[in-house]
Formats: C-alpha cells, sequence, structure tokens
C-alpha cells in the first residue's frame, strides 16, 4: 500500500524552517516523508541511508541530525528517527491514524515510548489515562484504538500500555 505525506504550504513560513540553510532544510523536509517514515514519525534508519539519498555527506548529516536533536526537532538514536512532533500535525481525531501510530510505537524501543509519552503529558495532546479496556474480538490481543474527545485523546485499549 503506497503511503503519503502532505507537506502543510505553512511549512515554508515556520520560523525554525527559514532559519535553515538549504541543506538543513532538504534533511528536515526528508525526515517526514521518505518512505521508512511512519504516521507517528519514529522508523529505523541509518545514516547511510539518509546521506545516499539527500547527497548529504556523513558528517553534514551528522552534524545535521545534532543541531535538529538540540533544536528538539529529531532525534536519531540507535538506528531509530524520531521526530519530536509529528502526532501533534496528525489529525488525532481519526482513530485509524492513532491506531496506526499505536501499531508503530509497539514496535519503537522504550526510549522512544518514555519520549513520546512525557513529551504528549507536557503538552496535553494525549491523555494518558490509566482505565485499560482489554476486551476484545474473536480472542484476539487487542489493538491500541484511540477516541478524541475534547481535543484530548483517551488512549483505549493497550494504547496506554503501548506507551508506557
Amino acid at each position: 500500500m503506497a503511503k503519503q505525506r502532505y507537506i502543510n504550504t505553512e511549512f515554508w513560513d515556520d520560523e525554525y524552517i527559514l532559519s535553515l540553510p538549504t541543506a538543513g532544510k532538504l534533511l528536515f523536509i526528508y525526515l517526514f516523508t521518505n518512505a521508512r517514515a511512519t504516521v507517528a514519525g519514529v522508523y529505523k534508519t541509518t545514516i547511510s541511508h539518509i546521506t545516499f539519498h539527500t547527497g548529504l555527506t556523513m558528517i553534514e548529516a551528522d552534524s545535521w541530525m545534532q543541531k535538529f536533536e538540540a533544536d528538539d526537532k529529531a532525534i536519531y538514536r540507535d538506528g531509530w528517527l524520531m521526530m519530536t512532533n509529528t502526532i501533534k500535525h496528525q489529525n488525532t481525531k481519526n482513530s485509524k491514524i492513532m491506531t496506526g501510530i499505536a501499531e508503530v510505537l509497539k514496535d519503537c524501543p522504550q526510549w522512544i515510548q518514555d519520549r513520546l509519552c512525557m513529551t504528549h503529558q507536557e503538552t496535553s495532546h494525549l491523555n494518558l489515562n490509566s482505565n485499560l479496556n482489554l476486551n476484545s474480538k474473536n480472542g484476539e490481543t487487542p489493538v491500541a484504538a484511540v477516541a478524541a474527545v475534547d481535543n484530548q485523546i483517551s488512549w483505549i485499549d493497550a494504547g496506554i500500555a503501548l506507551l508506557k
């Protein structure tokens, strides 16, 4: 199935993006639009894969990744990349998107789950209540589903367990 990433036209007017030179803009937009990128903004990749697609050198890519981490935009660690604000820019009222995010997160390292949980608790994007509904259909393990309530997101079923 084909994945698509849409770029809001306001992207180019964002103060952070305006402050970046061409190479920084290229890498930043590549990080959330490449074929490995996910709806949660976390995925496995390598610096050499990034350099192959962007034409940046290993030193340039590594330097930009350090800047993005210092600016709290992206974190690259142990072969995993996390764009820190991707979930904030998703349609979190759509349960399919939230289920997709939960599916991605269950396969991520603990540091990513911890970071996203912490980030979204601080910014009230996620209401991580501890009420779990572990009912499932056909005896299958429940898939995390999310319901939007007054612009807050409550994790239902296994969603909270994925973020702990």
